[in-house]
């Protein structure tokens, strides 16, 4: 049985005595209250007055939800969904335009000519959006190459070289990462902390974090602007105090940025048209679960606003943003550190 409601479809009333509900977003936000769920599918975006009233409909019966969009609007999803993707209670699946070439079973569903006559018609930040699934609101956003290919699990093997990065700060949380380098000179960045403490505090827990890991330690790199900064109570620089403090090993790394995002581009880059390959792949990966922090800074780190006083004379500045850099900044330093295995395993580590 249906019930119609104005101009739609509200209710299917089925014979077993399950209901299927349809809400529009045309209507009130209160529609959306007072009803017990097994199951919500929202289609498109979803305001959040809408999606928090559902959300608590689905409580009484434990229900699930599921959401497919394209992110053109509502960048609260973002920050409130996407990012708090664990696997548990929030699991992001990215498709791109060309995995819909053909159905499950092989029926064939877009032409790939018709996808690229599209797209050739784009500016780059739609392009992001319709074509690779960025959310619109993170136009300008520096490593458009970062996806779901690069978020792996993974484990360590020892004896595989290790390169411990930090961006210390004095107001904020140091945010230090541990990557792997493997037989093929491959980046895998696996754990990471983010922690406001003292110095001694900080090259404590580094310490005890790599014990634990039970990892080979080759190099410790350290953001230069703040290594060579002397502190205030001793008038030793950060490298210095850190060495004093038990935790040696620290150079300084590389800072150039526009080079160093370059770089973690190259890192980064694969030809999404083609199958992945020996050839064809990423050199950088993040253990999906093991540096969300990090995994986070590299997904929002923007270039700063758009310059010029008309839309048409908007070109992107070169220059990032300075808001949660700090796990980008570390994948900066270590990839223009250009890590190779066998140097690696052939160059001693200092032992305090």
């Amino acid at each position: 049985m249906k019930r119609v409601t104005g101009n739609y479809l509200n209710r299917i009333i089925c014979i077993d005595g399950s209901v299927v509900d349809f809400l529009t977003k045309e209507q009130s936000d209160m529609a959306f209250e007072g009803a017990d769920w097994d199951f919500y599918w929202g289609d498109e975006p979803q305001s959040k007055r809408k999606y928090d009233a559902i959300q608590r409909g689905l409580v009484d019966r434990k229900g699930l939800g599921v959401l497919t969009f394209t992110p053109l609007i509502e960048p609260w999803m973002k920050e409130q969904l996407v990012d708090k993707q664990d696997g548990i209670f929030v699991d992001v699946v990215t498709a791109e335009i060309r995995d819909n070439l053909k159905d499950i079973n092989g029926t064939p569903i877009l032409s790939l000519d018709a996808i690229e006559a599209w797209e050739a018609t784009m500016s780059d930040d739609v392009k992001q959006t319709r074509i690779y699934g960025k959310f619109f609101h993170l136009r300008g956003v520096v490593y458009t190459e970062f996806g779901e290919i690069h978020q792996i699990e993974f484990e360590y093997q020892y004896p595989d070289p290790v390169i411990a990065v930090l961006d210390p700060h004095d107001r904020q949380p140091h945010h230090v990462i541990w990557a792997i380098v493997d037989r093929q000179d491959d980046l895998f960045v696996h754990s990471e902390m983010s922690v406001h403490c003292t110095v001694q505090e900080l090259a404590d827990f580094i310490k005890k974090h790599e014990n634990k890991m039970g990892y080979k330690m080759k190099k410790r790199l350290i953001d230069p602007n703040f290594g060579r900064k002397p502190l205030i109570t001793t008038g030793r620089n950060m490298i210095q105090e850190l060495h004093f403090s038990g935790c040696s090993g620290w150079t300084e790394a590389d800072d150039p940025k526009d080079e160093g995002r370059l770089k973690v581009k190259e890192y980064l880059h694969w030809d999404r048209t083609k199958e992945l390959s020996l050839t064809n792949r990423p050199r950088l990966y993040f253990h999906k679960l093991g540096v969300p922090k990090t995994i986070h800074s590299i997904r929002n780190h923007q270039y700063e606003d758009w310059e010029g006083r008309t839309d048409e004379e908007k070109d992107p500045k070169e220059k990032s943003r300075d808001k949660d850099t700090h796990g980008a900044d570390d994948v900066r330093y270590l990839c223009m550190s250009n890590p190779t295995f066998e140097h690696l395993h052939r160059e001693p580590f200092p032992v305090p």
